[in-house]
């Protein structure tokens, strides 16, 4: 009993399912068969996206072609009853569910991976915005030193103006410089700006 409700809610999903394309693997097609004439055996059940007979170097069908056909699942389920077990131009046809093609699992597959790139960028971008939110103003990588107190300890960083956890205290680079400017114009040397 439970096995019939599991099979009735799965068709009255599929039913409420909208349309979508499916790709269809039809085996035992005679040898003279067109991608038309293929396209136009499997109109009734739905719009047909594509189909494509496979040929061999001869120029001659191999046997098996695929469609896609954009429908409903139900409308595909009955197209594989239909035809699965006819009889088309002295040949048994077989028509079952064929596998996403190369190419279009490929791109499918690339479109997934730049999307999750884009959100893993926007993720660490949200996460340094928050990050930068919350640390103190950043002061100029340039105004910083890095100084090595002895041979045998870790680097230090020191900012002018600032004590670090050296014994000597920097001037502000800014002073520094107009202060320079302010020696050349005595002596001469310089125009005023």
């Amino acid at each position: 009993v439970a096995m019939v409700d599991v099979e009735e809610s799965l068709e009255e999903s599929l039913e409420r399912a909208g349309p979508s394309t499916h790709r269809l693997h039809i085996d035992g097609l005679p040898s003279d068969v067109s991608d038309a004439e293929l396209a136009r055996r499997f109109t009734p059940f739905g719009e047909v996206r594509e189909a494509s007979v496979i040929r061999g170097a001869d120029g001659a069908c191999r046997g098996f072609g695929y469609v896609s056909l954009h429908a409903a699942p139900p409308e595909v389920a009955r197209c594989i009853k239909a035809y699965t077990g006819t009889r088309w131009r002295g040949k048994r046809l077989a028509v079952a569910p064929a596998s996403e093609d190369y190419m279009t699992r490929l791109k499918r597959e690339w479109e997934e991976a730049a999307e999750q790139r884009r959100a893993e960028e926007a993720a660490a971008g949200a996460a340094a915005a928050a990050a930068a939110a919350e640390r103190p103003a950043a002061h100029d990588p340039a105004a910083t030193l890095r100084l090595r107190p002895s041979r045998h300890l870790d680097l230090v960083e020191a900012t002018p103006g600032k004590s670090n956890r050296h014994r000597r205290s920097f001037p502000p680079l800014q002073a520094e410089a107009e202060g320079r400017r302010a020696e050349k114009l005595a002596a001469g040397k310089g125009a005023p700006a």
